[in-house]
């Protein structure tokens, strides 16, 4: 009986306590809830060596960079390094760049060449369909087409006696998994 007359009591006064400055009760927290703070907030970067240095290997840009797509610098040091035309507008090499971080750097790489800049290096040695199905119709062919091979490969493939083959491996793969021959380093 007491315990109810204690419980109507506090019922009762409750809402006055509240209004004298009476700190409102913590509400009851289920089984698994931790004290969760909110998240802390997200770094993010808008130079791309500073972010590289602290993201250290990413393969497409993410929330954290919030600087331009392609940076001047970037662009810049792809046009020098491959010999583009100074005439091409910068919108245009912007658009035909690619960057990424692989070991705290900067890396880049230009798609005008219609290089496979987005995809990584295909380093399997299976045969895939298309393949088997050339080598059907070609069975002593020296050469399999980029366009049965595929561009990201790294093997030059052959057809010997109506089945694919490897004649050698013709691009190297970074510690990314991406054709080394594509991509320069941008230093700053």
């Amino acid at each position: 009986m007491r315990s109810i007359r204690t419980a109507r009591a506090v019922l009762l006064f409750a809402p006055f306590a509240l209004a004298c400055g009476a700190p409102p009760r913590p509400a009851p927290r289920t089984p698994g809830q931790a004290g969760a703070a909110s998240p802390p907030p997200v770094e993010t970067f808008a130079d791309p060596f500073v972010y590289c240095s602290r993201v250290r290997n990413v393969d497409a840009l993410d929330a954290r960079y919030v600087g331009p797509r392609v940076p001047d610098a970037i662009a810049r040091a792809v046009q020098q390094s491959m010999s583009l035309a100074e005439g091409l507008p910068p919108a245009m090499l912007a658009e035909a760049v690619a960057w990424r971080c692989m070991n705290r750097r900067v890396y880049a790489c230009f798609t005008g060449a219609n290089l496979p800049c987005f995809t990584k290096a295909n380093v399997a040695k299976a045969p895939t369909d298309p393949m088997l199905a050339y080598c059907r119709d070609n069975p002593e062919i020296d050469s399999i087409p980029e366009t049965v091979t595929g561009q990201t490969t790294v093997y030059e493939w052959r057809c010997e006696q109506g089945a694919p083959k490897i004649v050698r491996q013709v691009t190297q793969v970074d510690d990314r998994g991406f054709a080394v021959e594509y991509w320069i380093e941008i230093r700053h």
